[in-house]
């Protein structure tokens, strides 16, 4: 779709809002506009009011919780995956596996951050040979723990 294209779906979509505000599917569908266009906030906000119009649509909560990921809110997009579960609602599994990388992420920055302190004291104890061996087998273990870590959470 060309950008006029984005557009004019929206006009088309607003005027449909103007003059049904209750048509849910087409705060959605300009939501998945604006999601596209990268407008997230604007595709969050009909997101919404999709929900609140239709709250038992799976599509408009997948929709705000994808739009989420791609805005880096994960803890948000988390809040809307329980939501989901809560109401039986089946979750897109791009939007599990995005949160479950996201985890995984968490992991091995804060396992760099400790493996650094770390590595610092040595290197004052007991010198460079000692820390780099600390460091070679820190990164060893990071490398394999990491893609397990991610295997049992995305399992959970």
């Amino acid at each position: 779709m060309k950008l006029n294209d984005y557009d004019q779906a929206i006009i088309a979509f607003s005027r449909a809002i103007m003059i049904d505000n209750t048509f849910a599917e087409a705060y959605n569908n300009r939501g998945n506009i604006y999601d596209d266009k990268k407008e997230y906030d604007k595709a969050i906000s009909d997101f919404k009011n999709a929900i609140e119009l239709r709250p038992a649509n799976e599509i408009f909560y997948n929709n705000i919780a994808i739009t989420l990921c791609e805005k880096r809110d994960y803890r948000k997009a988390g809040k809307y995956v329980e939501t989901m579960k809560t109401l039986g609602f089946e979750v897109d599994p791009k939007i599990i596996n995005i949160l479950s990388l996201h985890k995984v992420r968490r992991w091995i920055v804060l396992a760099t951050i400790v493996v650094y302190a770390i590595s610092k004291t040595l290197f004052r104890e007991l010198g460079l040979l000692y820390t780099l061996i600390y460091c070679i087998v820190a990164a060893v273990i990071v490398a394999f723990v990491g893609p397990l870590l991610y295997k049992i959470v995305t399992k959970a």
